[in-house]
């Protein structure tokens, strides 16, 4: 590599661990150890079971509420040895969750090099590799990284990506699947299960449109082998959802059935609201890029209109990407791009038929930022073809090679208000962390002056269950009552 090469490549090295280590101190300093939202379902549910009884059965790590809802089995686990060796400190849970994510990045760009001839190297390109970790490190929605099972999500997408490029590796050189591909299969289904299973549709469907146009008997064995491994664990899952008692919420197409419930009264209630088709479709592309949070904050009322604009224009770089990336015969190096917009489509759909027809806030429920993350995978996809582009055409004056440029400016200039915004709302945050802190604390008697519970999913319980699961936390010493967490509390660590 030439010299001048070697120093781009340095300073966006840098860069993109100066974006990383900002993240990591954001997590560090603004996340708290106490329990948040759905960690409450899965104490009552699952960790109180297992603490009192002892013992651990399959069943248990894939119980479900409902049909909106789905495993965590790795969470799960983790929950246990949180609870176990560090009295059930969410923090940790965080910071542990944000370093796969580092292996994401890793993943792609080790990838990105690996099928790249590079034949430039020029800032251009460099700035459009920074561009492509900014879609993934980027603090454009912090609940990713505040709300640990959330963050504890990206292990299931690194072994989704990690399938994703071993599996494209291997169509694409015309090898047989070996034991690391049925490895990476089962983990991603086990680990993942719903996003597993999405994922292992979305490697189907492209697979099996490659075996056509390739028109390769051989390749057929690839999406038949996938196939295989997800009916055999659709039906292991069936078994174990019987086991624990709720084989109604198993796969409806094993059981004759064309869908869930959930799906069907989704489907019925965009055909009674068709204002809300449009608005579903929008809203996850422009949440992918800016969230209604950032643009609220200097917009105002007018971000309503400009969430729906931003919209229609990644939708626009979505289609334009898969231009590029057909253009530049991108499908005879990788098929990684396709694999992440499908099963990031995948999901975006799930989300849009089984959550928006059960709340209440219709469309307006894909704001919330616990849902930032899945969509921005749809942004690493366009981010890796802008910057495949950049490093393989030899030619450095063209059009589409300004527009990237301008991009990939634009965008990393848009992180700076991100990581200020971030770091403006950490006193806020942590000030709603201690308000909870003390609702759970009052409940449990350790304060004397009452606290209002105003605290979301545990303020729903009732009063019995309220008081079951704070006896649990305060006579096992786990989390607002851990002595550790407490005195670290006392210190600032956990504030300052």
């Amino acid at each position: 590599m030439l010299k001048h090469a070697k120093l781009n490549l340095s300073i966006a090295l840098f860069f993109i661990l100066i974006m990383y280590v900002n993240l990591f101190l954001f997590i560090y300093l603004t996340s708290n150890p106490y329990v948040y939202l759905d960690a409450w379902f899965e104490i009552q549910i699952f960790l109180i079971d297992f603490w009192e009884s002892g013992s651990l059965q399959i069943q248990d790590l894939y119980r479900v509420r409902s049909f909106s809802s789905h495993a965590h089995p790795l969470h799960r686990l983790l929950l246990i040895a949180n609870a176990i060796v560090f009295g059930l400190d969410f923090k940790i849970e965080a910071l542990f969750g944000s370093l796969f994510l580092l292996g994401i990045l890793f993943i792609l760009l080790k990838h990105l090099t690996d099928i790249s001839k590079i034949l430039i190297f020029d800032w251009r390109a460099s700035l459009a590799i920074v561009a492509l970790s900014a879609t993934i490190i980027n603090l454009n929605t912090t609940t990713s990284f505040l709300w640990s099972l959330v963050t504890l999500g990206y292990i299931s997408i690194f072994i989704t990506i990690c399938f994703f490029v071993h599996f494209s590796n291997k169509i694409i050189h015309n090898k047989n699947l070996d034991a690391v591909s049925l490895l990476l299969i089962l983990l991603m289904l086990f680990i993942g299960d719903t996003s597993g299973i999405v994922a292992a549709i979305s490697a189907i469907i492209i697979s099996s449109i490659f075996a056509i146009f390739s028109k390769s008997i051989r390749l057929w064995l690839h999406p038949f082998a996938v196939c295989i491994s997800l009916i055999l664990y659709l039906l292991w899952r069936d078994y174990i959802l019987t086991l624990s008692g709720t084989p109604e919420l198993g796969s409806p197409l094993l059981k004759g059935g064309i869908a869930s419930p959930t799906l069907l009264s989704g489907i019925q209630y965009f055909i009674s609201n068709p204002e809300e088709i449009l608005p579903s479709i929008l809203t996850p592309f422009s949440e992918s890029f800016i969230s209604r949070k950032q643009l609220y904050i200097v917009f105002g009322s007018s971000s309503l209109i400009l969430t729906n604009i931003i919209g229609v224009f990644i939708l626009s770089v979505h289609a334009w990407c898969i231009c590029l990336y057909i253009r530049c015969q991108m499908y005879k190096k990788t098929l990684l791009p396709l694999f992440l917009l499908l099963f990031a489509y995948g999901l975006i759909l799930g989300i849009i038929f089984y959550r928006i027809p059960i709340v209440i806030q219709g469309s307006e429920y894909l704001h919330n930022e616990r849902y930032g993350r899945t969509f921005q995978v749809t942004l690493w996809s366009c981010g890796f073809i802008m910057a495949y582009y950049m490093l393989n055409t030899k030619y450095p004056f063209n059009l589409k090679k300004h527009l990237i440029t301008i991009a990939s400016i634009c965008f990393l200039i848009l992180q700076f208000g991100f990581i200020y915004n971030a770091w403006q709302s950490r006193s806020i945050n942590i000030k709603l962390q201690e308000k909870s802190a003390d609702q759970i604390r009052y409940i449990a008697g350790h304060l004397q002056d009452e606290v209002p519970c105003n605290s979301s999913t545990f303020c729903d319980f009732d009063l019995e269950t309220q008081q079951r699961l704070t006896m649990f936390l305060r006579n096992n010493k786990l989390n607002f009552f851990n002595p550790n967490i407490i005195e670290r509390q006392q210190k600032g660590i956990i504030q300052k």
